[in-house]
């Protein structure tokens, strides 16, 4: 897939179409909050400059795919959206699933002494305190994940913390999001890739989840994620939650 990448310095230069990542914040440290407070904090400082961003996009015409990445990003996707006259063909994600996904494969990697590369899991709700790693479908290589003896309860609470954990040491994260978005846009540039890939995506009353999304040439397929009971129970509280939160 051929890829070109566009630096501009105002809105105007934007080109219409394309993969766009939107990253944006205030001036404040996330180490000056406690860790329980690091999801809300955006809400609080940094609502009024997604909505700007998102005007500014309508206003170009952009009709191309925006992938939101500012905390919460599951959130601030959904308020995105809101603020942005949907142009034909456009479409609004937030990568924090997917980039949970992927510090799930390092955190099972690690645990489980293999390569992250073998690791095969996929994390779907919010990307926070509630999301679901759909340890029933994982597979480190061939064989099922639930086969392994390691503490997939432990490493849940790992990797609901990791995000925290990360901006409370170093003041931000930039790696795992910069991988994130990189393979995000192969993904979103391949007509028809052989795999999915979760993305915060439009779910039910205007909720925006972590969910599994195909690609089939220009067509985004949003797939129920496939999970047992226990996973089936947490995904169902975790909507909830998010609709009451709404």
């Amino acid at each position: 897939t051929s890829t070109r990448v566009y630096e501009c310095e105002d809105f105007s230069q934007l080109p219409s179409s394309g993969v766009s990542l939107v990253s944006v914040k205030e001036r404040y440290d996330y180490r000056d909050y406690k860790p329980e407070d690091l999801r809300t904090v955006g809400l609080r400082n940094d609502v009024p400059l997604v909505r700007s961003v998102a005007t500014h996009y309508s206003n170009i015409g952009f009709n191309g795919t925006v992938i939101v990445g500012s905390n919460p990003s599951d959130v601030m996707a959904r308020i995105f959206s809101e603020h942005f006259n949907v142009q034909n063909g456009s479409r609004i994600f937030g990568f924090g699933s997917y980039l949970d996904s992927l510090r799930a494969k390092s955190i099972i990697a690690r645990e489980a002494d293999v390569d992250p590369q073998s690791v095969n899991i996929l994390v779907v709700g919010e990307h926070g305190d509630t999301m679901v790693p759909i340890y029933s479908q994982g597979k480190i290589g061939r064989r099922p994940l639930l086969e392994y003896s390691i503490d997939l309860e432990s490493i849940k609470a790992e990797l609901r913390k990791s995000g925290a954990t990360i901006v409370k040491k170093l003041g931000h994260s930039s790696f795992g999001p910069s991988k994130a978005f990189l393979e995000l846009c192969t993904f979103l540039n391949t007509q028809n890739p052989t795999h999915l890939l979760p993305m915060s995506t439009l779910y039910q009353d205007g909720v925006y989840i972590g969910l599994p999304i195909q690609k089939s040439g220009e067509r985004f397929l949003v797939e129920d994620p496939q999970l047992n009971n226990i996973e089936q129970e947490e995904f169902k509280i975790l909507c909830l939650m998010r609709r009451k939160k709404r």
